[in-house]
């Protein structure tokens, strides 16, 4: 039966996640989307920390529209005011009880999908969040267990000027994004993998071209968030689309013999 997926999107942007999932499926996917509005999700940190209200209403929405899953497309509305991915997570759970819909939230998409690839030791690529948007999640990624080698926005890596939330660079291009991973990958090549958060920057269709610049899984929030969402909706997807994560998500057959062997 075909999945219809629900996606919960930021206000004020031009959100691809509905046609990339289509793209990336080999199944049939149907998506349906609502907008969270510019006075709920006004780009602070304390606002995002209390959308609590307005998601259960916009995953109930999708819900009974017919959406047998949802999905939080913004890193921030998962960690925002938690202190760590248990508490998150406890939110999360919150949200989806009363929505009566199943729920996956980036942010903790993120966490899941580092544990997956077995990285302990990630570098967190912040992209163009501020200072206090990087030091927020560098805490909640660090609370989580996580041995965090290095969080460092543009500015921090000198490739551009102060950034802000939300007109700027909120679309930064992928040589921009190519040039911020492999800076941070050589700033501490002690990493086991590269996290890169801003929903606006994607790295979907470059995600191969990181991960062989930088020779390590690159996690980007939407490839994460994809992730996420093809193991809890059980979606097939095209090879090696999510770049090194995407083995991890492909079910393996093995003939009986091996399976003897094996046990």
């Amino acid at each position: 039966m075909t999945k219809t997926i629900g996606l919960i999107s930021l206000p004020g942007w031009d959100d691809p996640s509905a046609q990339e999932l289509s793209d990336i499926t080999l199944d049939a996917v149907n998506v349906q989307s609502v907008m969270l509005a510019e006075n709920v999700a006004t780009y602070t940190l304390d606002c995002m920390a209390s959308t609590d209200e307005a998601l259960m209403e916009a995953a109930a929405q999708l819900a009974r529209n017919g959406c047998d899953i949802v999905a939080c497309v913004g890193t921030s509305l998962g960690w925002a005011g938690q202190p760590n991915t248990n508490a998150a997570r406890l939110r999360g759970r919150r949200i989806a009880a009363r929505a009566g819909v199943p729920l996956i939230m980036t942010g903790t998409a993120i966490i899941d999908m580092l544990g997956l690839l077995g990285a302990r030791r990630p570098a967190l690529a912040c992209t163009y969040h501020p200072t206090d948007w990087k030091n927020a999640w560098h805490h909640y990624v660090f609370n989580t267990g996580l041995d965090v080698t290095l969080a460092q926005n543009f500015k921090d890596a000198g490739i551009v000027g102060p950034a802000s939330l939300p007109d700027a660079l909120r679309n930064p291009s992928p040589t921009l994004i190519e040039q911020a991973i492999v800076g941070i990958a050589a700033d501490a090549p002690e990493s086991d993998a590269i996290v890169v958060t801003g929903m606006g920057a994607r790295t979907l269709k470059q995600i191969q071209t990181l991960e062989a610049a930088v020779r390590m899984p690159v996690l980007g929030a939407d490839t994460a968030l994809y992730a996420a969402l093809a193991l809890a909706a059980d979606l097939p997807l095209v090879e090696g689309c999510l770049g090194q994560i995407t083995s991890y998500l492909t079910p393996v057959e093995i003939s009986a013999a091996k399976a003897a062997e094996i046990w």
